[in-house]
């Protein structure tokens, strides 16, 4: 067993080769309570409202800000609420929707709110999407 740091493409369908023929096994350490390989299922995602998706990354953002705030490690919040945003807009995107841009105005003030200020009003604008999600229900 070969323990390795880093490996390219090329080197794992060599020891593929050799040793499983078209099977690859591997074994990735992930620190725990994190995971860099975060990804929301796009299928489920895209089948939820407006509404239920931008509750959903305001939960995210909200989570986010909150542990940044009490000096926590918030890096996996923040990649998850990413990740739902770019979801939202591959979405958007691809059906040309007029709301992209409040989209992405949104993902922007969310960044600035984290980095830059300490203005809580994003949490309220996602707040709203929350309670029309649920009264639509």
């Amino acid at each position: 067993m070969k323990e390795v740091e880093l490996i390219t493409i090329s080197e794992l369908n060599d020891m593929a080769a050799c040793m499983y023929g078209n099977m690859v096994k591997a074994v990735v350490d992930m620190e725990r309570g994190s995971n860099p390989f975060y990804a929301v299922d796009r299928e489920r995602w895209k089948q939820l409202s407006i509404f239920d998706q931008m509750g959903n990354i305001g939960s995210e953002a909200g989570r986010t800000l909150k542990l940044k705030r009490n000096g926590e490690d918030f890096q996996a919040a923040l990649i998850r609420a990413l990740d739902l945003f770019d979801a939202t807009v591959e979405l958007l995107v691809r059906n040309k929707s007029h709301r992209t841009k409040e989209v992405l105005r949104a993902r922007d003030q969310f960044l600035q709110a984290l980095f830059l200020s300490d203005d809580t009003t994003i949490e309220t604008y996602f707040m709203q999407f929350a309670i029309a999600a649920r009264i639509n229900r």
